[in-house]
């Protein structure tokens, strides 16, 4: 869904829009969460998520930073499907893309 979304526009947008693309490019943001089995610890695991839209870092009470899931925009994020309801009329506009 990615990848035709992203060719889906770039195929109509104006240069206006194509200001507006610009900065929401996914990117995979390491998630921390904590094991509930003694001595594991934190782990990682990675969520593809916006750039921009994503919200930054939050600190822990051990003063490092990390990305909890509702920080996180998923990729593609709402406002690179909005780009895309001004061609909901185009044959190869495809509705799972509004959701």
């Amino acid at each position: 869904m990615d990848d035709e979304l992203i060719d889906f526009l770039l195929q109509r947008l104006d240069s206006a829009g194509m200001e507006e693309l610009d900065g929401h490019e996914p990117l995979d943001f390491a998630v921390d969460y904590y094991h509930p089995r003694p001595n594991v610890g934190h782990s990682f695991r990675f969520l593809r998520g916006c750039g921009a839209c994503s919200r930054d870092p939050i600190p822990y009470d051990n003063g490092t930073f990390g990305f909890r899931e509702s920080l996180i925009e998923s990729w593609p994020c709402l406002h690179v499907r909005s780009l895309a309801l001004a061609f909901a009329d185009d044959t190869h506009y495809q509705e799972s893309w509004r959701s």
